[in-house]
């Protein structure tokens, strides 16, 4: 019988994240049991738990917090806890687990984009730890191949995200945004260089004056606080105080987007972002830098992809949707359509549970 635990460091609003609680949540229902463990920070998907998922906060304070370790041990025999699922970079303390508990299987599900990957001793190390894992899950086949050739022995599975609604009757509902209705631009992604917030200001700024009447809306979490400052001090370089804003809570996801117009992604480099499947569930076209599982993901009749940190290409597809209302509701129904098609729960789940069935 399986009991599956899933690993993930904090409860911020991030697609791993969200993913972790997801499939914690999915599994109470498809197996009849399921456990979350966050290893280091609370946050505010912790209201998106169900009440039925075994949960536990390590508050980790350390990469060897020996505290922490024996807690997740304990909590894992206590639950007969027979895989664990460990997210992005909680595969280090997956690894610890194993070592004092050597009959755990372990999964390791890869959230990231391929970047140009460099052989620091962080990554040499990194592929060592994982040899001892008994699977793999990513997000994309240009993830795969790559994994196949550094674990050619460790059975592995693409597996798309899914979009799942958030928790009724909470405050996210009531989240709102500024600027007129009908004329929203969302960019939903955390704060980091890699999200490549500031070419999307760059955009704003080129477009401000032929539509003064438009706004951006730009939401997440400031992961990376220095990068956060320096969007903010472009933002008043370019004197953008009142056409793009910023909702640094990171919350409301869907509140806001159903209040949106066109979803915005400038990303150097992807897996498959969640937040792009939920423009999709809420019918918005897309304009997206064409990295990771998007050229697979978006159609040429559901939205553009342009080419990465390239202004003027990013400047021309947004034009394109802001002149042309009907051309917005033709993409983002097709968008729409396909996202409830093949990126839900009903849809992905029994390809997770049946890899693990059969693999472990």
């Amino acid at each position: 019988m399986m009991r599956i635990l899933q690993l993930i460091d904090s409860l911020q609003t991030g697609g791993a994240e969200k993913m972790a609680v997801a499939l914690a949540n999915e599994l109470v229902e498809e197996i009849g049991f399921s456990a979350l463990v966050v290893s280091r920070l609370d946050g505010p998907l912790k209201i998106a738990i169900d009440p039925k998922v075994a949960f536990l906060l390590l508050h980790r304070q350390s990469v060897f917090d020996l505290r922490a370790l024996r807690k997740l041990k304990q909590f894992c025999i206590t639950h007969q806890i027979t895989h664990v699922h460990a997210h992005g970079t909680s595969y280090f303390l997956a690894f610890l687990l194993k070592l004092i508990w050597p009959s755990i299987k372990l999964i390791w599900h890869d959230h990231n984009g391929l970047a140009k990957k460099k052989s620091t001793w962080i990554e040499l190390l990194k592929c060592q730890l994982l040899k001892s894992f008994q699977g793999i899950i990513v997000v994309n086949t240009i993830l795969e191949q790559y994994h196949r050739k550094r674990f050619p022995n460790i059975p592995m599975l693409t597996l798309p995200n899914f979009y799942v609604a958030p928790p009724k009757n909470n405050t996210w509902e009531t989240s709102s945004l500024q600027g007129t209705a009908g004329k929203r631009i969302i960019l939903v992604a955390n704060y980091r260089p890699v999200k490549n917030q500031l070419l999307a200001l760059e955009a704003a700024a080129k477009l401000r004056t032929e539509f003064p009447d438009w706004s951006f809306h730009l939401l997440g979490h400031p992961v990376h606080s220095g990068y956060y400052e320096q969007l903010i001090q472009m933002h008043g370089k370019l004197q953008l105080d009142d056409y793009v804003f910023f909702y640094p809570d990171g919350q409301g996801v869907d509140a806001r987007m159903i209040q949106s117009d066109i979803g915005l992604l400038c990303s150097d480099y992807e897996g498959l972002p969640l937040s792009v499947i939920e423009y999709g569930i809420h019918g918005l076209p897309v304009v997206c830098t064409g990295v990771g599982a998007l050229p697979q993901l978006i159609e040429k009749e559901m939205g553009f992809l342009v080419a990465p940190n390239q202004v003027n290409e990013l400047v021309k597809a947004l034009r394109t949707l802001m002149q042309n209302p009907d051309l917005r509701l033709s993409m983002g129904k097709a968008f729409q359509y396909k996202i409830n098609q093949s990126y839900t729960a009903k849809n992905v789940m029994p390809q997770y549970v049946g890899w693990v069935q059969s693999n472990f």
